[in-house]
């Protein structure tokens, strides 16, 4: 196996906490790193979920904060409420002259 850059922090994680949702492309080796960090993990995969089940981990993903906050920042900026990228480099600029 290939050594992954997150391999301690997903043991770390999974030794403190009860569930880890990890996702990614197929056929990039998040079972097998499972396997190698959490032994007698149980992996709900889409292929085994029941329709009830999908559901309901579509919906704890939607309400997660992080994606929250990231869907209420991409609605600012279909609405032209962004900054252009130049006057975030100019203000950096300033900011870290400071």
């Amino acid at each position: 196996m290939i050594g992954r850059n997150l391999e301690n922090e997903l043991a770390e994680t999974i030794e403190y906490n009860r569930s880890l949702f990890l996702f990614g492309p197929r056929q990039t080796g998040k079972t097998t790193l499972l396997n190698v960090i959490a032994k007698g993990y149980r992996n709900i995969s889409e292929a085994t979920m029941n329709v009830g089940v999908k559901e309901q981990v579509i919906k704890s993903v939607e309400t997660l904060p992080f994606k929250i906050q990231v869907d209420k920042e991409l609605q600012e900026l279909d609405e032209g409420k962004g900054i252009p990228h130049q006057e975030v480099e100019k203000r950096l600029s300033r900011w870290l002259s400071k």
